[in-house]
């Protein structure tokens, strides 16, 4: 029988639930399903990967006090104490690190709808683009790497984006058409986001070079940010809209509803119902929408930039708005620099094109396949979003399922997964080696949830 997914950043256990596509259904006929609440973190870098270590030496690797007390001197490898970084050079690198945290949910299906409310808090965090010594040097700092010094590179087209939101949304889902052995349904999702904080760094065409002096050197550089904090208050940083909409296609495997019997109808029961299927098909566009952030923002477009910037792997920098200063106070006209300043930008989410396919395979076996793709990747001012490709082979009864999730994740990097429900409890992984210590992290995927049909 299909199950439907919590909110994730990435698919849950089920390809086909409702955060994946607004128009999927609930588990029951005139039923509801309720979600307390659901967390989903996912990590991707394409320049250095982390050492295998278990699980539990992960939560210790940081010690984030030392880390606000500026002990570390500019080299981030001396904050994850129980990592060895390793380098994997590549082209246009690239990283994300997603996060989404969803409090309490619910859909009601009555009759051809279905109505629902969805709140989430969602990090979303993006770097396109980044040349590989530069990664070199933000991870292990100027004075270890001789590699790097006096070898100017270019950094055209680097983009640097994140964002932190609340996320209300409402929806409502219709089936458009039922026969004998199909069911067609259309869905669509609209939320309002209230921004917490953004930023974005996009560089248009510049040459960066470390001397043996330990400098950094910007030459001919053209670039520009933004900075969105929030206010003091209750008023937010910012403010937004974003909708998600779905169509899907169901093959019943008969013509009738599954009964289940939950108490006596002599007693004033009632019965429960579902569908089963030989296969289901959907297509969804998801996450179109923008974060305008204009209440305590600041942005800077820096031209012709010129200058030898002293000791900055050991620069002390206190919030956004230090780094701000910083540049300001360096990269000023009085070293020949342009500079311009404004108070809005606008954060495009990373909208996608989602497709889900489920096909029965036996009693209770299922193959579930899953495609994602970013229609918006790499421009500056947009949030990042994994390109991803899944095959999974499920065991699902009414009350346990347990699935084996196969891919490439940004089509490149290949993943092996478990996921299970257990009643109402729903938890997996798409990179079980890296969750388990077993391969070196590149990537990093974990899920954990309730939901509750009624």
């Amino acid at each position: 029988m299909p199950l439907n997914s919590l909110g994730q950043v990435m698919p849950g256990p089920d390809f086909f639930g409702f955060e994946n596509n607004p128009a999927a259904p609930t588990l029951y006929l005139n039923g509801a399903e309720v979600s307390p609440f659901a967390f989903t973190s996912e990590f991707l870098n394409s320049n250095y990967s982390l050492s295998p270590i278990d699980i539990s030496r992960v939560f210790g690797a940081i010690n984030l006090s030392e880390l606000r007390e500026k002990k570390y001197d500019g080299e981030l490898s001396k904050a994850f104490p129980n990592f060895e970084i390793k380098k994997n050079i590549q082209r246009n690198g690239y990283g994300q690190i997603n996060m989404k945290a969803n409090g309490p949910s619910f859909r009601y299906s009555k009759g051809k709808y279905v109505y629902g409310f969805h709140s989430s808090l969602r990090i979303l965090n993006n770097m396109d683009h980044i040349p590989a010594k530069m990664a070199t040097y933000i991870f292990n700092g100027a004075r270890v790497n001789d590699a790097v010094r006096e070898q100017p590179y270019q950094a055209k087209g680097m983009n640097i984006t994140g964002s932190q939101f609340f996320e209300i949304g409402f929806s409502v889902s219709r089936k458009t058409r039922e026969s004998a052995y199909f069911i067609r349904r259309m869905g669509a999702h609209v939320k309002v986001l209230i921004g917490l904080g953004g930023y974005y760094f996009h560089d248009q065409n510049s040459t960066y070079n470390i001397t043996a002096n330990n400098e950094f050197e910007f030459i001919n550089g053209h670039f520009h940010y933004g900075l969105g904090l929030k206010p003091k208050g209750l008023r937010p940083a910012g403010l937004g809209l974003a909708t998600d909409i779905g169509w899907m296609i169901l093959r019943k495997e008969k013509t009738s509803a599954t009964r289940i019997e939950k108490k006596c109808p002599n007693l004033g029961g009632y019965y429960p119902s579902y569908h089963t299927y030989k296969w289901k098909l959907g297509i969804s566009l998801l996450d179109f929408g923008f974060v305008n952030y204009g209440a305590n923002t600041i942005t800077r477009d820096f031209t012709q930039v010129n200058y030898k910037w002293q000791h900055v792997d050991s620069l002390s920098l206190y919030g956004p708005m230090g780094i701000d200063n910083q540049f300001v106070k360096r990269l000023s006209p009085e070293i020949g620099a342009g500079m311009q300043a404004g108070k809005k930008f606008t954060l495009m989410l990373p909208y996608k094109i989602a497709i889900q396919l489920s096909y029965k395979m036996g009693m209770l076996w299922y193959l579930d396949a899953y495609f994602s793709s970013q229609l918006n990747h790499g421009k500056s001012g947009n949030l990042g979003h994994l390109n991803t490709l899944l095959v999974q082979p499920n065991l699902k009864t009414r009350h346990f399922s347990i699935g084996i999730p196969l891919g490439l994740i940004q089509m490149k990097k290949p993943s092996v997964g478990l996921n299970f429900r257990l009643g109402p409890l729903q938890a997996g992984t798409y990179t079980l080696p890296e969750f388990l210590g077993k391969k070196s992290i590149y990537q990093f995927h974990f899920f954990i949830g309730l939901m509750q049909h009624f």
